[in-house]
C-alpha cells in the first residue's frame, strides 16, 4: 500500500528540462515553453489537459500490451518464453540494454526507456572524476582535469545495467508505457485521465526526489504535491 502523497518533491532544474520533452513525446502534446507558474503535479498535468484530453475510449491495459510485445521481442533474444512480469532481465542471455532499446524503438515502435549506466560503468567514470581532480590539485595544474570529458563519454557509450527500469520483464514493460501513452491509446489502450495520470506520475517519479532520496513509488506524487526546483 501506497502512503499519504508527499507535499513536495525536489527536481533538479535540468532533469526537469529533460522531463518535458519527455512527456511531450508520450503524450502526444506540445507543452508551453514558459512554465513557471506550475508549482505543483497536478498543475503540471493540467497543462497535458489544456493540450490534449482523453477520449475516455480503449479497454487493454496499456502495461499489459508492452509486457506481451516486450516478451514476444525479448524470447527471440533469448529470454524463457514463460517470462512473468517479475522475471529478471539480468543473466538471461540477453544483449545489453542500449541494444534491446534500440530493438524496441526499431522493432516494436515504441519508446524505450534511458539506460542505467552499469556498475563497471559508473566506477571507471567516478575514477576518471577523482583521478583527474587529485592530478590537477597535486600537480597544481588543470591540464588533468581534461580526463572529465572521458568520463561522459563512459557514460554516454554505456551498455546499461540491469537494474532500475531494466530490472524485470514487468519493470520495463511499466516504463514503456508510461513512454508510450498516445502510441498505445491509438492502439485499444484505456485512454481516461485517471490512466494518464498514473502515467504521468511516474515520469514524475523518476526525476522526483524526496530529501536525499529518490521517490519510489508513484503513488506518493499526488495532484497537490508541490515541485521544488533545485
Amino acid at each position: 500500500m501506497a502512503g499519504t502523497p508527499l507535499d513536495a518533491v525536489r527536481v533538479d532544474g535540468d532533469d526537469l528540462a529533460d522531463l518535458i520533452p519527455e512527456v511531450e513525446a508520450s503524450f502526444a502534446v506540445t507543452l508551453p515553453q514558459d512554465l513557471r507558474h506550475v508549482q505543483t503535479a497536478g498543475a503540471l498535468f493540467n497543462e497535458i489537459l489544456r493540450c490534449r484530453t482523453p477520449d475516455g475510449a480503449g479497454e487493454r491495459c496499456d502495461t499489459q500490451m508492452a509486457f506481451y510485445r516486450l516478451r514476444r521481442l525479448l524470447v527471440n533474444l533469448g529470454l524463457d518464453p514463460a517470462a512473468a512480469p517479475q522475471t529478471a532481465l539480468k543473466g538471461q542471455g540477453l544483449p545489453s540494454p542500449r541494444r534491446v532499446a534500440a530493438m524496441i524503438e526499431r522493432d516494436l515502435g515504441l519508446a524505450a526507456p534511458a539506460k542505467v549506466i552499469s556498475g563497471a560503468g559508473c566506477a571507471l567514470a567516478l575514477a576518471l572524476l577523482a583521478g583527474g581532480a587529485v592530478l590537477a590539485l597535486w600537480q597544481g595544474s588543470g591540464d588533468w582535469l581534461a580526463l572529465w570529458p572521458l568520463a561522459v563519454l563512459v557514460v554516454l557509450f554505456d551498455r546499461g545495467g540491469w537494474s532500475g527500469d531494466w530490472a524485470t520483464l514487468g519493470s520495463l514493460a511499466e516504463a514503456v508505457a508510461a513512454r508510450n501513452v498516445a502510441r498505445l491509446a491509438a492502439q485499444g489502450a484505456r485512454n481516461d485521465e485517471r490512466q494518464w495520470w498514473k502515467r504521468f506520475s511516474k515520469l514524475l517519479c523518476e526525476v522526483a526526489w524526496d530529501g536525499s532520496q529518490q521517490v519510489s513509488d508513484h503513488r506518493l506524487i499526488g495532484r497537490h504535491t508541490r515541485i521544488e526546483l533545485v
